[in-house]
C-alpha cells in the first residue's frame, strides 16, 4: 500500500503536524509514503505516529516502514526553488528480496514562471527530468504533486502507468488533476483511491501495488 500526500505547509494555510500524522496513520495507512510540503516538524510527527523512516529534501519526504523494507542511498533532483524537486531511494523487500525505487516529486507551479507559456514548457521540462532521473531503474513508484494535468500523458509515454484515480485533488476553483502516483515494473491490484482531508487543500492518494518476486538466475 503506497500513498502520496501534499500536506500543505502551515505557512500556506495547512493543518497541524498532528493532523497530518493522523491522516497518514489512520486514513492512508501506507507502508511507503511520498510527501510534499512537509517541513521537519511534520516529518517528525509522521514518523512518530507510524514508525517510518524518511529521507528528506527541501520540503519533500519519502517515507517507508523499516519492518518491510531496507533502504539505499538518497536519490535527489533539484528544481531550483525551496519546495520543488524529487527525493527517492531504493527499497528492498524483506519478504521476497526484490527492490524498487520509491520517489516523491513536486513539480514547479505556475507562480514559479514569468508567463503561462513558460510555465507550460517549464513543467514539461521538470517532468522530463524526473523521467530521465529514474530511467535506469526497472521498478519504480513515483508519486506527488505534479502541478499539471500534462503529467499523465508524459509519464504514460515514458512507460509508466497511473495507479491512482484521475480526479480533481485540489480544493480550489476549477478541475485540477494535481496529485497522482505512477508505477513501472510493479503490479497494480485495484486502481487506487483518493482521500480528502481537512488537514490540507490537497487530497491524499493511495495505490495498492505488488512487488514481483525476483526472477531466478542460473
Amino acid at each position: 500500500r503506497a500513498a502520496s500526500f501534499n500536506a500543505q505547509l502551515q505557512r500556506f494555510g495547512g493543518g497541524s503536524d498532528s493532523a497530518d500524522a493522523a491522516f497518514v496513520d489512520d486514513v492512508l495507512r501506507p507502508s511507503v509514503l511520498a510527501c510534499q510540503e512537509v517541513d521537519e516538524s511534520a516529518r517528525i510527527s509522521i514518523c512518530e505516529a507510524t514508525d517510518f523512516k524518511v529521507w528528506a529534501f527541501k520540503t519533500l519526504g519519502i517515507f517507508w516502514y523499516p519492518g518491510k523494507y531496507s533502504h539505499g542511498p538518497r536519490i535527489e533532483l533539484d528544481m531550483g526553488t525551496p519546495y520543488h524537486g524529487l527525493i527517492g531511494t531504493l527499497l528492498t523487500s524483506l519478504k521476497n528480496g526484490n527492490d524498487f525505487v520509491a520517489a516523491s516529486v513536486h513539480i514547479r507551479p505556475r507562480a514559479a514562471f514569468s508567463s503561462a507559456a513558460k510555465a507550460t514548457a517549464g513543467k514539461r521540462g521538470d517532468i522530463a527530468k524526473v523521467i530521465a532521473k529514474l530511467a535506469k531503474y526497472p521498478r519504480v513508484y513515483v508519486a506527488g504533486d505534479w502541478n499539471t494535468k500534462d503529467a499523465r500523458a508524459l509519464m504514460e509515454a515514458a512507460g509508466y502507468r497511473m495507479v491512482t484515480p484521475w480526479v480533481d485533488t485540489h480544493d480550489a476553483g476549477g478541475i485540477q488533476h494535481l496529485d497522482a502516483a505512477f508505477e513501472r515494473g510493479l503490479d497494480d491490484r485495484t486502481g487506487g483511491s483518493a482521500h480528502p482531508t481537512g488537514a490540507s487543500d490537497h487530497h491524499g492518494v493511495v495505490a495498492n501495488l505488488t512487488l514481483p518476486a525476483p526472477v531466478p538466475t542460473n
